[in-house]
């Protein structure tokens, strides 16, 4: 999960585009759960060992692809869903986020 949170950050800063940082953030943790897949169907090794490996390996790699954008903040989106945004508390909580 911390490799596509920290793969999604960095394409949708990059881009300006949320949703292309969540289709990458999606694509970092399927390639993940595919590497685990592999390791555990293909190689056969423990599942509890492998999975305790790559959650290392995991945070490990966020931290360095993610070292970049410590205290950046992706800008505010403009767009609401008319009539919502006004709700008390539930408007400011979904619609004044970054």
């Amino acid at each position: 999960m911390l490799v596509a949170a920290v793969a999604g950050f960095m394409v949708g800063y990059q881009t300006q585009q949320p949703l292309l940082g969540f289709l990458a953030g999606a694509v970092a943790g399927m390639l993940m759960a595919t590497l685990f897949s592999w390791l555990a169907l293909v190689l056969a090794t423990n599942q509890v060992a492998t999975g305790l490996a790559l959650s290392i390996f995991g945070t490990g790699l966020s931290a360095f692809m993610g070292q970049r954008f410590v205290g950046f903040a992706m800008p505010a989106q403009a767009k609401s869903i008319p009539g919502l945004a006004d709700i008390p508390f539930f408007g400011p909580a979904f619609f004044q986020q970054h």
